[in-house]
């Protein structure tokens, strides 16, 4: 499994938009979503629901050969 936090062309997308699965192989585990108050970083862990729509700085833990990991990375840039 890899954990990434997300950015680039993955915010503002439901998991069902980004169709991981079907073009890059990639199983999404569970979501954490980060946040922030009162000067605390936060995270809450989310199950992988198809209309979850991601935020700047989540996390994704998957599961994904090397080839469908260096596809997810080369994608998910600012």
């Amino acid at each position: 499994p890899a954990d990434d936090r997300l950015a680039g062309k993955f915010v503002n997308k439901t998991l069902k938009e980004l169709n991981l699965r079907k073009d890059y192989g990639v199983e999404v585990v569970l979501i954490k979503k980060h946040y922030d108050t009162a000067n605390k970083e936060k995270e809450k862990v989310i199950t992988s629901s198809p209309d979850y729509r991601f935020g700047l700085g989540d996390s994704l833990l998957i599961m994904a050969t090397q080839e469908g990991l260096d596809k997810i990375k080369s994608k998910n840039r600012y």
